[in-house]
């Protein structure tokens, strides 16, 4: 019987500090940054704190507003929706990301991320507007030009 409690407290350790995005529930879940009700694959987003807990955003630009301000949290990953492939989470940071009228995000400011650069690129040359990297997006949302 220890044994059994051991692992299932070893198991419940694991499992309740995963540093691993959660599944969006979209048209149920809400944003933690505006608390609009996350809609639309192409945009969805999260940022999952050191403890393993799931912050939800609408879009990027919720997400980067968010982490912009003050929290009581250690941030430890970031994820995005892939533009290309809706219902599929990124690491934020080494996405591609283009800001472009094309895009329609829910709080309109037009980004969409890729996970692969060829199909960033693709995009970009049906669409145009403005290649990004995370850095980019984060100072963009503060001072959009």
């Amino acid at each position: 019987m220890d044994r059994f409690l051991l692992f299932f407290l070893l198991s419940f350790t694991l499992t309740s500090c995963s540093h691993e995005p959660q599944t969006i529930n979209y048209n149920k879940d809400e944003c933690a940054h505006c608390m609009m009700i996350i809609t639309d694959p192409k945009f969805g987003s999260e940022l999952v704190t050191d403890k393993g807990k799931v912050y939800k955003f609408d879009s990027i630009e919720c997400l980067a507003n968010y982490i912009s301000a003050d929290h009581d949290f250690t941030l430890e990953t970031l994820w995005i929706s892939d533009y290309a492939n809706p219902n599929s989470l990124t690491d934020a940071a080494t996405a591609f990301y283009i800001v472009s009228p094309k895009i329609k995000s829910p709080m309109s400011m037009n980004i969409g991320g890729f996970k692969k650069k060829s199909d960033m690129e693709k995009f970009f040359a049906e669409t145009g507007g403005k290649k990004m990297h995370w850095k980019d997006v984060l100072n963009y949302v503060k001072n959009p030009d």
